[in-house]
């Protein structure tokens, strides 16, 4: 739960930071997300020129952050016939059809979309409509597999939430509310397993800890060995580019 009003802030070489304050924050942190910017989350009682001063000490870090996003946000996939795109449990085939129409089906564990054989597969209508096809594939394994893996995970380490949603969110893989309600994102499914696995145990530990304090850690190490590695290898993905 955040308390407060945002502040956001402009500066030199960053770009605008929003200062949130926060009755979950048990220390200050600074958030790097594609398609969000820069924020700075500080515990309650805080004063932000503290939270200024610590910004900007971490500056480069926050620099070298931007541009790799910014590297991420202009490459996004471009679909081609004879080339593979893996989703979990399908992989794209593009091929080409008489007429004008898109189309999209499920042939064993293809995801077929057929184009007008006279179109440009690279066009942005025929591009737009690979990836919306392909959200919807999405949206459709993670209603079925990502419940049922928190609620594995959740028995298995004696850990609960009060419900499980799965969502298309641009910016975040997962969440966790003051009401332990979990979200998660339909793009997971575009990931290892291994890194299912860490953000749906990640998100079950926010219902202990609400914070990314030592006791979050230690606990997330627990269930999750390794889990500061999967962090760093979260880092290569984005759920708004793909």
């Amino acid at each position: 739960m955040t308390t407060g009003t945002d502040h956001i802030r402009h500066f030199d070489g960053i770009g605008p930071v929003r200062f949130t304050r926060s009755a979950r924050a048990g220390r200050m942190r600074i958030q790097v997300r594609a398609g969000e910017g820069v924020s700075v989350v500080m515990p309650l009682g805080m004063v932000l020129e503290t939270a200024e001063g610590f910004l900007l000490s971490r500056k480069e870090w926050i620099q070298r952050a931007q541009q790799k996003f910014a590297q991420v946000r202009l490459s996004p996939t471009v679909f081609r016939p004879g080339e593979a795109f893996p989703i979990r449990n399908y992989s794209l085939k593009m091929v080409k059809a008489p007429g004008n129409m898109l189309r999209t089906w499920l042939r064993d564990n293809d995801l077929m979309v057929s184009f007008p054989e006279t179109a440009n597969p690279e066009d942005a209508r025929v591009q737009a409509f690979v990836r919306k096809s392909i959200e919807r594939l999405l949206k459709a394994e993670a209603l079925t597999y990502l419940p049922a893996r928190t609620a594995m995970f959740a028995r298995l380490h004696g850990l609960s939430c009060s419900g499980v949603k799965v969502r298309n969110n641009r910016t975040r893989w997962g969440s966790c509310s003051s009401q332990d309600s979990i979200s998660l994102n339909i793009h997971l499914m575009r990931l290892p397993d291994a890194l299912i696995d860490y953000v749906v145990l990640h998100e079950l530990v926010h219902t202990v800890h609400r914070n990314h304090g030592p006791g979050f850690h230690q606990l997330l190490e627990k269930v999750y060995p390794g889990h500061r590695k999967a962090e760093k290898l979260l880092r290569n993905y984005s759920p708004g580019v793909f």
